[in-house]
């Protein structure tokens, strides 16, 4: 995975009865033979050692037995032991089904990804949530019964959770098939499933299916089994199904059979390292490639003298029987033809100026390209070695240069972890403040977060504690008032109640009959009003000492407002006003309807005027809140097309001009 991915990682190893290393690695402890007891172990990956303590089991059984028990204690409730001779000890039946040592036990699953990513759900405070989602997902897949430990490291680079699973299954194992084999003598070599004529059943592929050897039937069931669970199909599955689980996090599943594979933070620097010392490289080349050039040139020159080298027609001549004059002439020729070679074969630069030896026997004489060609070949390997050591040089500084800085980056990151983690592990209240606690003789230290929780699930327990007092006493205290209630008084009581629950604001006819009849011993209306008082007092003296009820005591405002209406005589004006308002509400909001959905109307007619005036003036409120709240009901009714008509002609009737146009036509006639 690169460096800044935000992939989910799900890896699995399974660990069967002798497997002690993963179990050290998960648990942090190892068992010492001369001790005889488990003592603590630190593995290689630890890379903080004050982080250890945060590192916790995650289910609440395994916290109790520690996970290699929870997992033999998983596989003793299906029927599986360490040995055929166990026996249980609350049944006192003998177990027969033997794990074996090298048998599969449990997968241990980690689940994580990468190091910002899980590091900045620690720094938010979603740690707790992605564990708590993580878990059930497994126990959605495996079963809870089978998700027997989740370990969380915190000490490692990158925070991660080992998960347990122990593999059983309940479905019964595929019968084995082959080729059916026979001996010389034609019988069968192993017993095959036959039918009633005796002859091999053989399935759809051709293949015989093995006899199950009969066994004597035992009382386990369960099969422990890796290998069904743990299949390409289902392994595939899994990855896709626990991205889906972590989507909530931000997290997203890798490509599916990409051959990308997670960058350690060393092979990343190293990479940096590499990506100097091929600038260095491509320098280099540059070089040869100028080197290139200047061989070719005297590559050139070398062709230039070979030509002028050649043997000239004076030597064919000079054997032909020419006359001695001639001969003579002819010498002469060749001499100054030689002169004239061995002067170009002289080595001379653009200007004309010759090449000179500058040191050993032939010092202060003239070079040929020859020579010239030799000393340039020389200089050239000579140079190639100089850029060969520089380029060493370069690729060792670029090194040198790399370490230091990762040094640097690495030892400025420690110092800013610890200073964060120093940080991180105090406590503070909401406001930023240091919790500073008394230790005595006037030593006043700051606490750490660890010890901050101990203190608050103190309180909290004494509290509870406390709590669990009070409401025991009220419960006695409540059956006690109650005793001397009549059954009238104990039935509004639970009306009341089971209203409350329900959520209800106001009461039926119905109900408030029997809240009347109730009443009807109170003569006066104090008495009345009191009696109600009484009721609600009750009920929510009931709510309080129910732990299980968890209501809203505002929720019971509205019921209590009805209740002194049934007791002050004013239940059914009220009730009848609203529902006049509410049967003017509904015509008001039917003729803005009406109106909207008529695309030839582009302002109310009288008859719908009216019916929204007669709910105005009902109402008595504020007009522009009561046309708002009309339109809230009527504008999603109305066709998208004539809205702004309909919402402006509604304004006009707001602001009344055509109440004022209207009742100067009816002046007018």
């Amino acid at each position: 995975m690169a460096k800044g991915d935000r992939y989910v990682v799900l890896t699995m190893d399974k660990q069967t009865g002798n497997a002690g290393g993963l179990s050290a690695h998960i648990d942090r402890e190892v068992y010492d033979a001369k001790t005889d007891r488990m003592v603590p172990f630190r593995p290689k990956s630890v890379r903080d050692d004050s982080r250890t303590a945060l590192n916790r089991e995650c289910i609440e059984s395994a916290k109790k037995t520690g996970r290699t028990q929870a997992i033999w204690n998983r596989l003793r409730e299906e029927g599986f032991s360490r040995s055929t001779s166990e026996k249980d000890k609350t049944e006192g039946k003998k177990k027969t089904r033997k794990v074996k040592d090298d048998a599969v036990i449990a997968l241990c699953f980690v689940c994580s990804s990468d190091e910002d990513t899980m590091k900045q759900l620690e720094e938010e405070g979603k740690l707790d949530e992605w564990i708590d989602s993580t878990i059930d997902w497994f126990r959605k897949e495996f079963g809870s019964e089978n998700v027997v430990s989740a370990v969380l490291h915190m000490d490692e680079t990158t925070p991660h959770l080992h998960v347990t699973v122990v593999p059983i299954t309940h479905e019964a194992p595929k019968p084995r098939k082959e080729k059916p084999k026979f001996d010389e003598n034609g019988s069968p070599i192993r017993k095959y499933e036959t039918d009633k004529d005796g002859n091999i059943i053989l399935d759809e592929k051709g293949k015989a299916i093995i006899k199950k050897r009969s066994y004597k039937k035992q009382e386990v069931t369960a099969r422990l089994s890796a290998k069904d669970i743990c299949n390409p199909v289902a392994m595939e599955r899994w990855q896709t199904d626990y991205a889906l689980a972590m989507a909530p996090f931000g997290l997203r599943r890798g490509i599916a059979g990409s051959k990308q594979k997670r960058v350690p933070p060393a092979e990343w620097n190293l990479q940096q390292v590499n990506g100097k010392l091929m600038a260095v490289e491509k320098e280099v080349e540059k070089q040869n490639a100028v080197m290139k050039a200047n061989e070719a040139k005297i590559e050139g020159q070398k062709a230039e003298i070979e030509q002028m080298a050649k043997a000239s027609m004076f030597d064919k001549l000079l054997n032909s029987g020419l006359s001695s004059a001639v001969r003579k002439a002819m010498e002469d020729e060749k001499a100054a033809h030689e002169a004239e070679l061995l002067q170009a074969t002289i080595a001379h630069d653009k200007q004309g100026y010759k090449y000179y030896w500058e040191s050993g026997d032939k010092k202060g004489q003239v070079l040929t390209w020859e020579e010239l060609a030799r000393c340039l070949e020389e200089e050239k390997r000579e140079q190639a070695l100089l850029a060969e050591g520089d380029k060493e040089a370069a690729v060792e500084k670029a090194k040198n240069e790399a370490i230091r800085e990762h040094e640097a980056a690495m030892a400025e990151m420690k110092e800013d972890y610890d200073q964060k983690l120093k940080r991180a592990s105090l406590a503070f209240d909401k406001n930023g403040n240091p919790i500073m606690k008394d230790f005595g003789l006037g030593n006043r230290q700051q606490i750490t977060k660890v010890e901050r929780i101990e203190m608050l699930e103190k309180e909290l327990s004494d509290a509870k504690k406390a709590n669990d007092d009070l409401l025991d006493r009220l419960k006695v205290l409540r059956d006690l008032i109650f005793a001397f209630c009549s059954l009238n008084f104990k039935k509004v009581v639970k009306i009341v109640f089971d209203q409350w629950r329900k959520g209800f604001k106001e009461f039926t006819k119905d109900l408030k009959d029997i809240l009347q009849e109730a009443m009807s011993g109170e003569k006066t209306e104090k008495g009345r009003q009191g009696y109600v008082e009484d009721t609600f007092h009750f009920a929510k003296m009931m709510a309080k000492t129910d732990p299980d009820c968890k209501l809203d005591f505002e929720d019971l405002e509205p019921l209590h407002e009805d209740a002194m209406r049934i007791a002050d005589g004013t239940w059914d004006s009220y009730h009848e006003k609203i529902e006049k308002r509410n049967q003017l509400f509904d015509a008001a909001v039917k003729a803005v309807i009406e109106m909207g959905n008529c695309s030839s109307q582009r302002r109310l007619n009288q008859d719908q005027a009216n019916k929204i005036e007669a709910f105005l003036a009902f109402d008595g409120g504020d007009r522009d809140e009561l046309c708002k709240e009309i339109w809230a009901k009527a504008g999603p009714k109305i066709e998208r097309f004539w809205r702004d008509i309909t919402q402006s002609a509604l304004e006009d009737l707001r602001t009344g001009e055509i109440y004022v146009r209207s009742h100067k036509a009816s002046l007018s006639r």
